[in-house]
C-alpha cells in the first residue's frame, strides 16, 4: 500500500510537470508573437521618422540650379 500511494504522488506531480511545460510552452509562443509585432511596430516608427526627416530636410534645400537658371534668364533678358 505505500508503495502504490508512492506511484500515486509520482504520478501527479509528473502530470503537474507535464501541464506546466504545456502552460510554459504557450506563453512563450505568446511572448514571440508578441515580440514579432513589437519588433514590427517599430521598424513601422523608424521607416516613418525617417522618411519624415528626409521630407524636411528636401523642403529645406536651396535649390541652387532653380536660382541660377534665372539669374541667368534675367541676366539675357537685361542684355536684350
Amino acid at each position: 500500500m505505500k508503495h502504490f500511494a508512492y506511484i500515486l504522488i509520482l504520478t501527479f506531480f509528473i502530470s503537474c510537470s507535464q501541464k506546466h511545460t504545456d502552460n510554459k510552452t504557450k506563453i512563450l509562443s505568446e511572448t514571440d508573437s508578441i515580440k514579432k509585432t513589437n519588433d514590427l511596430i517599430i521598424e513601422k516608427i523608424e521607416k516613418d521618422t525617417i522618411e519624415k526627416i528626409e521630407l524636411d530636410t528636401s523642403d529645406k534645400r536651396i535649390n541652387l540650379d532653380l536660382i541660377l537658371n534665372q539669374k541667368h534668364n534675367d541676366y539675357l533678358a537685361s542684355i536684350n
